[in-house]
């Protein structure tokens, strides 16, 4: 919302159409779509909708301030939207055990908006069947799905992943990574494929990992270790050529960078976490010099909101994106700040405070 003010202008139109309660006030400065006239009416300030600005010498009411259009869909990146085939630069994060569920994830997409699906703690079956029902309810997107690390049940993670590759699910929302294993390797280069004539690598399976450490947003923002890649050829799970490619771009689409939230994360502050890493986007960029993606932006492209750059906002989850290596894909770094709302991967309300990027 961009709001002019001008002491010498005036406000022509139906008076019986302004609104002076305080209430009333914002409601409709909240209506981000239309223009929203502030005046002066006797000494009373109020605000219509209605009605047009005159000059000086015309008959009407102090014009105080005006406030511009400025829709949902003009907010965020561009980029973002692109990507992921939204309206909206906004995400909803998982929440296990499908607290993030079925209904959360079709009903914000189908109001243009990104939502993940909490698959934390279920099991195959279950999840299996949230695909198939989100599939069939959004054909076309856009969603995504929770892939969580499991340490202590790679099964689990395993048969996630095939569930994924299976059912052609596009777009994972990745957590708790401390470390890159086979399973979400082989869904990334699973995904991988070249234009004909050694031309751009397309990247069909994309990944945004949400984390809050910066050696695991090193791994996320380098390619895939060859190590791995080596035994999902040798496994038969991926192909020479998609090892290959793997090795051209980042693990990760877009980072979630998670900050304190009062829970289970790392204790970062969100004011010192996405600078650094953002930083570290930067210098990975430096060295491996990822090509530009489709539209021509590199991993130096950055815009600037409240001195961080926000790009994609949410509840559960909300962020802040950025520019990451110029992947062929979109390619970003983005910060999850949590509001009054159920926050945790597992559900939890984890108070004030909370952030990802």
């Amino acid at each position: 919302m961009t709001i002019e003010s001008n002491s010498n202008l005036k406000w022509q139109g139906p008076k019986e159409s302004i609104s002076y309660e305080e209430n009333e006030i914002f409601a409709k400065l909240w209506k981000l779509n239309e223009t929203c006239y502030l005046i002066s009416d006797g000494g009373r300030v109020g605000a219509v909708m209605q009605g047009e600005v005159v000059s000086p010498q015309e008959e009407g009411l102090p014009l105080l301030a005006m406030a511009h259009p400025y829709p949902g869909q003009q907010l965020g990146e561009a980029s973002f939207r692109a990507a992921y085939g939204v309206d909206y630069a906004y995400m909803t994060g998982a929440m296990a055990n499908a607290i993030a569920g079925e209904e959360m994830v079709i009903a914000l997409g189908k109001a243009g908006l990104l939502s993940s699906f909490g698959a934390g703690g279920l099991p195959p079956g279950r999840l299996e069947s949230a695909i198939q029902r989100i599939q069939s309810a959004l054909p076309q997107g856009p969603y995504a799905f929770n892939l969580i690390h499991s340490p202590n049940e790679p099964a689990l993670e395993e048969a996630a992943v095939d569930l994924f590759l299976e059912h052609q699910v596009r777009v994972i929302e990745a957590s708790a990574y401390l470390r890159l294993t086979p399973h979400i390797v082989r869904y990334r280069a699973a995904g991988l494929s070249q234009d004909g004539g050694g031309g751009a690598v397309k990247v069909k399976n994309r990944i945004i990992a949400k984390l809050s450490r910066r050696e695991v947003a090193e791994r996320f923002l380098r390619p895939a270790p060859d190590k791995l890649l080596r035994r999902l050829v040798e496994a038969g799970h991926i192909t020479s050529q998609q090892a290959q490619l793997a090795s051209q771009v980042p693990m990760a689409d877009d980072i979630t960078v998670e900050a304190d939230s009062g829970g289970h994360t790392d204790n970062r502050p969100l004011v010192n976490l996405l600078p650094s890493i953002i930083a570290l986007r930067d210098q990975i960029q430096n060295e491996l010099r990822y090509p530009a993606g489709p539209g021509g932006r590199s991993g130096r492209d950055q815009h600037a909101y409240c001195g961080l750059g926000r790009f994609y906002d949410g509840r559960g989850l909300c962020g802040h994106r950025l520019g990451q290596p110029g992947l062929p894909g979109s390619g970003h770094v983005g910060a999850r700040q949590r509001t009054a709302c159920p926050g945790g991967d597992d559900g939890r309300d984890d108070g004030p405070g909370g952030g990802y990027v």
